[in-house]
C-alpha cells in the first residue's frame, strides 16, 4: 500500500488568478466533483501529457472530417436536385408550346408521369430548403 503524504509535506505554490479564473475553476471542479485543487492539478497534468493532446486534436480533426463530408454530400444532392429542376421546367415548357400548337402529347405524358411518379412535390420541397421562391 503507498504511503501517504502529508499536505504539509507536500510542495506548495502560491498563483495570482486573473479576474474570473478563480470562479471558472470553481465551476469546472464542481461539475467535476471534485476539489479546486484537484481540478488545478489534473489540468496541469494533463497539459503535460502530449499524447492526450493529439488524441484530442484527432478526434475534433474525425468530426470536421465527417462534418465536411456530410456538407459536400449534401450540397450535391442540392445541385443535382437544381440541374434536374430546371430539366423539367425546360421540358415542361416544350410541352405547352407543343401543346399550345395543338400537340399535346407530351403534355399530356409529363401528367401521367407526374401521377406516378410525383417529382413536382419533391423540388418544392427542395427548393424550399434551399430558399428558391
Amino acid at each position: 500500500m503507498a504511503k501517504r503524504v502529508r499536505v504539509r509535506d507536500q510542495d506548495q505554490f502560491i498563483v495570482r488568478l486573473p479576474d474570473g479564473m478563480r470562479t471558472k475553476i470553481a465551476e469546472a471542479a464542481q461539475s467535476n466533483d471534485q476539489s479546486m485543487n484537484a481540478e488545478i492539478v489534473s489540468r496541469l497534468e494533463a497539459s503535460f501529457d502530449p499524447a492526450a493532446a493529439l488524441s484530442e486534436s484527432e478526434a475534433v480533426r474525425e468530426v470536421l472530417g465527417k462534418y465536411i463530408q456530410a456538407t459536400e454530400a449534401q450540397n450535391d444532392a442540392l445541385r443535382k436536385a437544381g440541374v434536374i429542376s430546371e430539366q423539367l421546367i425546360e421540358q415542361f415548357a416544350r410541352a405547352i408550346s407543343k401543346a399550345a400548337s395543338g400537340d399535346e402529347g407530351d403534355l399530356k405524358g409529363m401528367v401521367e408521369r407526374e401521377k406516378t411518379d410525383p417529382i413536382w412535390g419533391r423540388i418544392v420541397t427542395v427548393w424550399s430548403i434551399v430558399g428558391g421562391d
